[in-house]
This record gives C-alpha cells, structure tokens and sequence, in this order.
C-alpha cells in the first residue's frame, strides 16, 4: 500500500502547504475555515489521516485557490496602488489641461482654438476621475483609480502633442486612441485578474 501525500502531514503541515504564498487576510480567513470543518471531523471521531485525505491534496488545493484568490504578490501590487492614489490626484487630468493650453498658446500661438480642447479633456478625465471616486470601495478604487490617472496622464500629453503637431485633426484622435487602447490592455488584460479576484 502506498503512501499519500497527507500520510505523514500534522493539520498544521497541511494548512501551511494548502495556504502558502495567499495575501495573510486571505490565509487566516481560509484558515480559520478549514480548521472548523477539520475540528467537526475529528470531534466526530475521525483520525487526523481520514480528516487530511478527506480535505484533499493541499499542493493541487493550494494551486486552485491562487487561481480564485489574492496571492502574497498581488496584494502588494494592490498596496503600491493604494500608495500612488489620493484624493487630490482627481484633479491631475484638469490642470494638466489647463496647463498645457497655457503652454501651447505661447510656444505655438498658431495652434489657435485646437489649444481649447485641452481643459475640456482635462475636465473630463477629472469628472471620471471624481466619479470613479464616489463608486468604488477603497481595494478597487486603489487599483482602477491609479490605472485610470496613468491612462488619464497618458491620454493628456497625446492630446498635447496632437494639438501641436503639424495636423491637429489627424494626429489629435490617433494620438488619444493609441493610449486608450493601451489602457485598455493594461486594464483588461494585466489587472483583469486582479479585478476579478477582488469581487469575490
């Protein structure tokens, strides 16, 4: 008869393996969770072998919730997030805008009323900005929030160099949809994930 992988584990040592690399809110929830459903088993009279093979094996477990979960490197990659958003970042896109429009209509004064979309962008990255605000709890709102003022910085300085270029109503729209399309990778595609895993 062989051996299992939980023949020679203590509960400990199968918490530990089952749980190892999740975020530590995520760790003691999942913890205290399984340590109930094991303390009704052995209350019932079963030995800790019959309790470990019947919560499975904690390697493959362990795989599965990293799949549903937070890992230990996504909550701080949340927490770096969090560090880089503040209140007063809503108001970035706004006097970019307005101080772009400055800059423009003196290096460039032939720019002319293409300069006047500026702070209209810059008003309308703010006003998602602000709104993004008042709708998300703080986890998301870290990451979303950071995302969306990097798109926002991003969507701005295009705006920029569109405005000023040669042929404004070519370049303006090209420039801004290149950086929404990145945005929307990044967003998407790298945070998805992680966007995922905090509505559970």
């Amino acid at each position: 008869m062989t051996d299992t992988p939980t023949d020679r584990m203590t509960l400990n040592d199968w918490l530990t393996v089952a749980l190892s690399g999740l975020a530590p809110e995520v760790a003691a929830r999942l913890r205290a969770e399984y340590l109930g459903h094991a303390q009704d088993m052995l209350e019932a009279g079963e030995p800790v072998g019959a309790v470990l093979g019947a919560l499975g094996d904690p390697a493959r477990l362990n795989a599965e919730l990293r799949e549903r979960y937070l890992t230990e490197y996504e909550a701080k990659v949340i927490a770096a997030h969090s560090r880089a958003w503040s209140a007063r970042a809503v108001w970035g896109p706004l006097v970019m805008g307005v101080v772009g429009t400055l800059a423009v209509s003196v290096l460039n004064p032939a720019v002319g009323a293409w300069a006047l979309l500026l702070p209209l962008l810059g008003l309308a990255g703010s006003g998602w900005l602000w709104w993004l605000a008042r709708r998300l709890p703080p986890e998301r709102l870290a990451l979303r929030g950071s995302s969306a003022l990097v798109f926002l910085q991003a969507v701005m300085l295009a705006a920029l160099q569109g405005v000023n270029s040669s042929r404004p109503e070519l370049f303006l729209p090209l420039f801004v949809g290149a950086a929404a399309l990145a945005f929307a990778w990044w967003e998407y595609g790298l945070n998805g994930r992680l966007h995922a895993k905090l509505g559970r």
